[in-house]
């Protein structure tokens, strides 16, 4: 381990060791005091700990499945500091204590270096860093988007990236084992993500009630559901890109997987891949929908190039087989509907094995390629006629003609052109190209898609708008041009700046009361705050509340199975409530009846957790609950049911009204938060990520690139570094990329 700040070794061997215990013990601190799961935690850290110490590079691994697999802040209601922390914390812990860590030269990467420290400590003094401390232990009393401390939470992980920096150069020298783990980690997150994602929207409990069969399907690639997804991300609460950024960020790793020498790396990338084309699909989520197609599209001509498959003559004989494949692919899937897809995948395969068997005698080789032709448009035929959602006129007829005859020609042309192709190559081809045609189609033709689509002009409309009222919400004055209003500020001066717009969003606070708290919850058809709750039977419970409601607003009370926030057509599972208007200015007390029968199946690990919510839906009008419990055969099921412990176990919800939260545009984000200094660091951090991993790391380029343009893609129409997750993991490849000494590549690495 070589710092060349420091001429004693000893020293510094001691500050790391000082500073990872520092941060071991901030994690188990954090840990004990957390609301939830703490034995569980507490297990899981110390075995955390002990895996770290046999097998360092592990961590690759468990990061990014806790990235995508575990969130527990709904349950919490720890929003600021949080166990997606702790596990950094022990990570930097364990990692610093061992010395498996190399520093950046600092001596030949002034420049660079010097650039990522002053972006962090641009991010750590703006965002007020030093706060985050004080919630290690304590809860928020406060809406967090208000406070100062929502500034720490962004800035954190750029902080944290710096203290993992050591560790990723560390395990970069283990040539073998780095991207083994590496690719592990993030292709496992894909599937992880994946599965959370059909579990999300019934595909999982569908198959378990039906099995695999038209139910499971149907369920599978229904196109027409309530489209805004989001995994299991707390940070979705109130909208944003948390999700549509991971699948940018995991994307790269798919893409760069598929060139391994590895065969069982190839198809673990493929199945990783096909995962994530369907977590974008079920996202309908436009931006995001060109940002992966560009990635792939930037990642394939990339590494053609590299191999020099992309010179001049040979692009030229494919561009023809390439065009007239994709024309038949479009008309197919236009008439006969994903089945399309199948058909045609199907006989451009087996019309490469045709060509390929060198037994085959001319004769028989012309023989089978007509039979098998001739059946694919057989099945085109009488699929079109048959389905029953796609109408038949002399348009589709003609265009059916068309097919017919473009058919053959263009699956011979391919299937010559793949000729020279691997075998391994060749069922990889097609492992991706059935799943992804029937995709495209689902996207294409399915009613959520076409209902975005239509409303473009709306929504460019509604979001220009918003923008000028993200820059008329800015403080004035050149220090603010400079220098940006501070990270985390833009909800609180948004707020300030547009007060009516908590007629939308409404409001709550917490405040401490005569020893214990009061939730304030204003009015707003919108905002909901809940609690997560179990249940052990379907009899009816019972709710007791202490209220002060001088203004007779409406307050209702709900039980709902709630992943994170609902779509405008979810088909919600609720049952409710509402008080009756206290007849006097003071304090009333209330006591109703929810019936749980009433929701139906629920409860994990099948369906929705069930969640208790309240609801105030007067604008303008201030409730207080100074206490609030729901009861099952004299049970008690919410915890801190008189706020005595702020926001512990609860946390709120704004289903539709996003856009007083988050700036929705990563540049314009930049920009207001940290003026044009900023700026101009995030383009220069961009700008040496493509020239440092161009020469670096010239295998894993195309890969790079494509991440940082999907990347850049997705932050025109959003915001995804407003989650701690997706912004840790932005800071650290972008940091690991830059401080990565010249000529150290991972080519054929696995």
């Amino acid at each position: 381990m070589r710092i060349p700040l420091f001429k004693s070794w000893h020293t510094t061997d001691w500050i790391c060791k000082a500073i990872g215990g520092a941060f071991l013990a901030l994690a188990f601190y954090g840990i004990a005091e957390f609301p939830v799961f703490k034995l569980l935690m507490l297990g899981l850290g110390v075995a955390y700990a002990f895996l770290l110490i046999v097998f360092p590079l592990s961590w690759l691994l468990v990061v990014p499945l806790v990235a995508v697999g575990v969130d527990l802040t709904q349950s919490s209601g720890r929003f600021v500091v949080n166990e997606w922390d702790f596990v950094l914390w022990l990570t930097i812990g364990i990692g610093y204590l061992r010395g498996t860590l190399v520093f950046p030269q600092f001596h030949n990467q002034r420049f660079v270096l010097g650039l990522v420290m002053l972006l962090v400590l641009l991010l750590a003094w703006s965002g007020k860093f030093w706060l985050l401390f004080e919630f290690i232990a304590e809860p928020v009393w406060h809406n967090p988007y208000y406070q100062d401390v929502y500034g720490a939470k962004l800035a954190k992980t750029a902080v944290w990236a710096i203290f993992l920096l050591p560790l990723v150069l560390w395990a970069m020298q283990q040539r073998e084992a780095f991207p083994r783990w590496l690719l592990t980690g993030m292709l496992s997150a894909s599937i992880v993500l994946l599965i959370t994602l059909l579990w999300e929207r019934g595909v999982l409990n569908t198959l378990v009630e039906h099995g695999i069969g038209y139910a499971f399907i149907n369920s599978l690639l229904d196109a027409s559901s309530s489209y805004r997804t989001t995994g299991i991300f707390s940070e979705m609460h109130t909208g944003g890109e948390v999700i549509d950024g991971v699948i940018i960020l995991l994307l790269p790793f798919c893409l760069w997987g598929l060139v391994q020498a590895s065969h069982v790396f190839k198809l673990f990338s493929a199945a990783a891949l096909l995962g994530l084309l369907y977590i974008t699909f079920a996202g309908f989520t436009r931006t995001t929908y060109i940002a992966v197609f560009v990635s792939i599209f930037l990642f394939v001509i990339l590494h053609l190039y590299q191999r020099r498959i992309g010179s001049i003559s040979i692009m030229k004989t494919w561009f023809s087989p390439v065009l007239l494949f994709t024309l038949l692919c479009v008309l197919a899937l236009k008439l006969t509907g994903s089945i399309g897809g199948l058909i045609i995948g199907g006989t451009l395969l087996g019309a490469a094995l045709v060509i390929r068997i060198p037994q085959l005698n001319p004769i028989s080789r012309i023989l089978l390629l007509a039979f098998g032709m001739g059946f694919a448009i057989y099945q085109l035929i009488i699929n079109h006629f048959s389905h029953q959602w796609i109408s038949v006129s002399p348009l589709s007829v003609g265009l059916l003609g068309i097919t017919a005859l473009l058919l053959p020609v263009a699956l011979v042309q391919m299937a010559s052109r793949l000729k020279p192709v691997k075998w391994g190559q060749l069922v990889l081809v097609f492992v991706l190209l059935g799943p992804s045609l029937i995709l495209l189609r689902q996207m294409a033709g399915g009613y959520q898609i076409g209902s975005r689509i239509e409303t473009v002009q709306a929504d460019l409309q509604t979001r220009f708008d918003h923008w000028q009222n993200v820059l008329d919400s800015s403080k004035k004055g050149p220090l603010t041009v400079l220098w940006g209003n501070g990270v985390g500020s833009f909800p609180r001066n948004y707020l300030l700046h547009n007060p009516d717009s908590l007629s939308h969003t409404g409001s709550f606070d917490i405040r401490q009361k005569e020893g214990a708290g009061a939730l304030l919850l204003g009015g707003s058809a919108d905002m909901s705050v809940g609690q997560r709750v179990s249940l052990s039977s379907e009899t009816p419970l019972r709710v007791t509340a202490t209220l002060y409601n001088p203004e007779q607003a409406r307050v209702g009370v709900y039980l709902c199975q709630r992943n994170v926030i609902f779509a405008s057509n979810t088909e919600r599972r609720c049952t409710g409530t509402f008080f009756d208007k206290p007849d006097a200015q003071d304090i009333s007390r209330f006591e109703l009846t929810l019936h749980a029968d009433e929701i139906g199946p629920s409860g994990l690990p099948l369906h929705w957790p069930l969640f208790f919510h309240i609801k105030n839906y007067t604008e303008g009008s201030v409730v207080e609950v100074q206490a609030l419990q729901l009861w099952q055969d004299n049970i008690p099921l919410l915890n801190n049911s008189d706020f005595k412990f702020g926001s512990d176990h609860w946390y709120f919800y704004n289903d539709f009204s996003h856009l007083p939260w988050h700036i929705k545009n990563t540049y314009l984000h930049w920009f207001y938060e940290l003026g044009i200094l900023g700026s101009i660091l995030y383009a220069f951090m961009f700008a040496v990520v493509f020239i440092k991993s161009h020469r670096s790391l010239p295998s894993v380029f195309p890969a790079i690139v494509a991440g940082t343009c999907g990347f850049a893609m997705i932050g025109v129409f959003g915001t995804p570094l407003d989650s701690a997750r997706v912004s840790l993991l932005f800071y650290l490849l972008s940091f690991s990329i830059m401080a990565t000494k010249n000529k150290q590549d991972t080519k054929n690495a696995v």
